[in-house]
């Protein structure tokens, strides 16, 4: 996986890395493109945290947010004690 230009994220809910280099802490975090509501112009949307304060994600504009990449596949694990297979197999 490599960073891409934030241009070419997905804009349909997908959940995803974004980079905002001028953030003053937690540059990268997990979001997802935001819409109020169905076919709202960009300028009307945002990127949001899946979580925050009150159970409810934080926006971010998206001037912010220069970069992008896919989430990463969750681990396998292995069907007997729930680990990592690379912890499994060492076992």
């Amino acid at each position: 996986m490599e960073w891409q230009t934030i241009e070419t994220a997905p804009r349909n809910g997908t959940s995803v890395l974004i980079y905002m280099p001028e953030a003053a802490r937690k540059k990268v975090q997990e979001a997802f493109w935001a819409m109020p509501w169905e076919g709202a112009p960009d300028d009307q949307c945002y990127w949001m945290t899946p979580i925050g304060p009150a159970g409810r994600g934080y926006m971010i504009l998206p001037v912010a947010v220069t970069h992008w990449m896919p989430l990463p596949a969750p681990p396998l694990l292995d069907n007997a004690g729930g680990k990592p297979q690379s912890e499994a197999a060492s076992d």
